[in-house]
């Protein structure tokens, strides 16, 4: 069981574990996902909206893989943040119309028709973001630790 550190105990004393564990404890047990800084910081240079990087979010945590596309509903993701089905088809129509987003259509088996997302422009529109972050600059420039 997670405690909280007294005055006299460290951090590291009291979670022998990663630090996302020691600021979210038990709560990483139900899932976490990885997600770039430059998406947050530079929500405004790539003219997003809260809608756009919550449903970036969700799409970010139905992609497990990176050669597996995400698939996930609109109508799952609007019941999730609480919104309309069609303010999330509109985020999605905004983010394939800046091209961080293509819609991949694929047939089932069943016959059915499901449609993933490819989120490769967003991806490298990051990329780039991130290479003009003077902490990507600093943390490329720092010298490798190299044991000889």
């Amino acid at each position: 069981m997670t405690q909280l550190a007294t005055n006299t105990e460290s951090a590291e004393e009291v979670h022998a574990g990663s630090e996302p564990e020691a600021k979210w404890g038990d709560s990483l047990k139900a899932g976490y996902q990885v997600l770039p800084d430059c998406l947050l910081r530079g929500q405004q240079l790539l003219n997003l909206n809260a809608t756009d990087v919550v449903v970036i979010a969700n799409l970010n945590q139905a992609w497990w893989f990176h050669d597996k596309l995400p698939y996930l509903q609109p109508h799952t993701i609007a019941g999730r943040m609480g919104v309309s089905e069609r303010s999330v088809q509109r985020s999605l129509r905004r983010l394939r119309k800046m091209g961080y987003l293509q819609q991949v259509r694929e047939r089932q088996q069943d016959g059915t028709t499901r449609y993933y997302h490819d989120l490769s422009g967003l991806r490298a529109r990051l990329e780039h973001l991130a290479r003009r972050d003077t902490q990507y600059s600093e943390t490329v420039r720092a010298p490798q630790n190299v044991d000889s």
